[in-house]
């Protein structure tokens, strides 16, 4: 098993949603390759009850990757309250994770919390709740804006608490969520990208010794990365863009039963998030297409879906494979 130390673990710059167990195998792949990509499961996709994403529970889906893989880092996404399938406070899920052997924690309280100081206090509680169960397990903290906007001198004050009351344990803390500008919406990052903020909570970033972590970078063009990290982002996460690779891929077979498909992405509504706002703008085929094209990664291990993936899985680990490494090299390239 990785070290949990920060000090002896080689971060990636890259980290993606296991989306679907052809993601998952296609980063075991390139992490033995020496592409190091880290893993980021949600409490939706991965969790101590089964989640969407192969049916896999916590420990299912760590032996999984370890059989494959001991090069890639296993980081829960999202963990703590309101993140999960149904409403908790998350600690159990916490709890699963570091017994399952988890790297990486993100404790991301912010759902829950109606002001930044009490964000801080919860932070620092679930910190220590996972200190006591792993005195070594490594931690995420801060979160995306489309939860908690937030500013730099608002990530110094979070940094700072936690160093003051952590004491020898802040060591443990590996990487802050820093925000630029991004925002998700249909298959386009609509975000209004801020050079200036991004190079401010770096600066706190790196005065608190920390790796910065940037979440939603989908749909980001090479360029638009490469600015990212000429201004000192050093990890970036990507999740529904990897999921709408394979899935158009999928829809391009010629045994894919759409209908089918549609009715249960439909049925489902998991498409909701992602709606574009000119949505109820376009034609009724249009919007079938593309409920499918957002929603069809939560439904890959159900008939429509299941069956076309076997025939079409090396077309889909190859597109997975192009895009990751594109992703990858834009920090080889600055």
């Amino acid at each position: 098993m990785l070290s949990h130390d920060k000090r002896n673990v080689t971060s990636p710059n890259l980290f993606v949603g296991p989306m679907s167990k052809e993601i998952v195998e296609t980063v075991c792949e390139l992490s033995n390759q020496g592409i190091l990509v880290g893993l980021i499961p949600s409490r939706r996709q991965v969790t101590y009850d089964g989640g969407y994403v192969n049916n896999w529970n916590t420990d299912e889906f760590v032996k999984f990757v370890r059989s494959k893989t001991k090069a890639t880092l296993i980081v829960r996404d999202h963990g703590g309250p309101l993140q999960g399938k149904t409403p908790d406070d998350g600690l159990c899920e916490y709890a699963s994770d570091l017994r399952s052997g988890f790297n990486v924690i993100h404790i991301d309280p912010w759902k829950s919390v109606t002001s930044f100081d009490e964000g801080i206090e919860k932070t620092l509680e679930q910190i220590l709740f996972c200190l006591n169960i792993d005195k070594n397990v490594v931690f995420e903290v801060g979160t995306e804006e489309a939860i908690f906007s937030y500013d730099h001198q608002q990530l110094r004050k979070l940094l700072w608490h936690l160093k003051k009351n952590l004491g020898d344990s802040f060591k443990n803390v590996m990487y802050a969520v820093v925000q630029s500008g991004v925002r998700i919406m249909g298959t386009r990052n609509i975000g209004i990208f801020s050079k200036d903020r991004l190079e401010k909570m770096m600066d706190v970033v790196n005065d608190f010794g920390l790796r910065g972590k940037e979440h939603n970078g989908d749909y980001l063009n090479d360029c638009q990365i490469k600015t990212r990290v000429e201004s000192g982002l050093q990890c970036l996460n990507v999740a529904p863009e990897l999921g709408v690779i394979q899935t158009r891929i999928i829809m391009k077979n010629d045994k894919f039963d759409f209908d089918a498909a549609a009715e249960i992405c439909f049925r489902e509504k998991k498409y909701e998030k992602w709606l574009p706002s000119d949505f109820s703008n376009l034609a009724l085929s249009e919007k079938q297409r593309l409920i499918v094209e957002l929603s069809g990664h939560y439904h890959f291990t159900e008939r429509p879906f299941a069956k076309v993936i076997e025939a079409s899985k090396e077309e889909i680990k190859s597109a997975l494979r192009n895009r990751i490494v594109g992703i990858t090299n834009c920090w080889e390239q600055v």
